[in-house]
């Protein structure tokens, strides 16, 4: 396994560049040597996370709720997880209770990065798959452009509140 300088992610060894944070990765792998290096390496990713404040990752990204776009009658949902997942549904219910459900392994689900301040992701359901790519705003909500592979819709800059849930 190698670990990113920058995130502290673990990756594969042939990995050429962080799933999480999308940095460059060096060739050769480098062996976490105890508690107290995945403590720091964790600390710096996560701040806070030890004194129980909201759980944020690179470029301010959080995971300690859902980012909501409202759309007529319904909303679309993502949820962000540390190890550069993601999950995303549309749902008329509201962010706690969508939150009860939209977990990692959702069957609507994805892979994250940022790459030079973008979050790029994409976003596979059974029906094929949805292509974002944004910024996080300087309040911490996204602002996202969107493609999908199913029907050839776009979409241009969507912005999604970022909803704390207790969870």
């Amino acid at each position: 396994m190698k670990i990113c300088s920058r995130c502290g992610a673990e990756v594969q060894d042939q990995a050429q560049f962080c799933t999480v944070c999308g940095a460059s990765l060096p060739a050769v792998s480098r062996e976490k040597s105890g508690f107290a290096d995945i403590f720091n390496d964790l600390s710096n990713w996560i701040p806070g996370q030890a004194a129980g404040q909201s759980r944020t990752g690179p470029g301010g990204l959080r995971y300690n709720g859902l980012y909501r776009c409202p759309s007529g009658s319904y909303s679309y949902y993502f949820r962000f997880f540390p190890d550069g997942t993601l999950a995303g549904v549309s749902s008329t219910g509201t962010p706690a209770q969508v939150a009860r459900w939209l977990t990692a392994g959702y069957e609507n689900h994805g892979n994250w990065r940022l790459d030079e301040g973008r979050l790029i992701f994409d976003l596979t359901s059974k029906s094929g798959v949805v292509a974002y790519c944004g910024r996080i705003l300087p309040g911490g909500d996204l602002e996202l452009d969107s493609h999908s592979f199913i029907n050839g819709y776009n979409s241009k800059g969507a912005r999604y509140q970022f909803c704390p849930v207790d969870q």
